[in-house]
C-alpha cells in the first residue's frame, strides 16, 4: 500500500531535517513507541507498548530528505513501513513530503485494506503532526 502526505512545518528546511535525526524526537513521534536504543549509527531498536522493531536511517541528503524504514512486530502480526521524505524550503518553513510504503504480514494481512489504510494514513498524519509541534 502506498501513501503521500505533505505538510508545511514552521522551521527552516535544516531544523527539520536535524530533527528527523533526533532519537527523542524520533521516539516521541512514533505512534506507542516507548523507547529508541542505538544499536548503530541511524539504526535503532525500538520497544512498543506491546511489540518491538527496528527503525533505520537511510539515504540521507541534508537538509533535502532522508528515507525512514519502520520495521515491527506485535502479537502475531508485521509491519514494514518506509517513507521517503523530501523537504523544500517554503516562505519560512519547510514542505514536508512524505511518499510511504507499507507492507503488512502475519494476523496484519487479514485485514481488510480500507481498514489498513486508514490506519497506516493516521500514523503518519500523527508522525508529521508530532514533528510539527517539536520543530515549532
Amino acid at each position: 500500500m502506498k501513501l503521500t502526505h505533505v505538510e508545511v512545518l514552521p522551521a527552516p528546511p535544516e531544523k527539520v531535517y536535524q530533527a528527523l535525526l533526533d532519537p527523542r524526537v524520533l521516539r516521541d513521534c512514533v505512534e506507542g513507541c516507548q523507547g529508541l536504543e542505538a544499536v548503530e549509527p541511524g539504526i535503532y531498536d525500538v520497544h512498543f507498548r506491546s511489540g518491538s522493531g527496528r527503525l533505520e536511517i537511510r539515504d540521507e541528503n541534508p537538509p533535502s530528505g532522508l528515507t525512514l524504514v519502520l520495521e515491527g512486530k506485535r502479537l502475531g502480526a508485521s509491519i514494514r513501513s518506509t517513507a521517503r521524505v523530501r523537504l523544500h524550503r517554503k516562505g519560512e518553513g519547510t514542505e514536508l513530503v512524505a511518499d510511504g510504503e507499507a507492507k503488512l504480514g502475519g494476523l496484519a494481512a487479514l485485514l481488510p485494506s480500507s481498514r489498513v489504510r486508514e490506519a497506516a494514513r493516521e500514523h503518519l498524519s500523527g508522525f508529521f503532526e508530532k514533528l510539527a509541534a517539536k520543530v515549532r
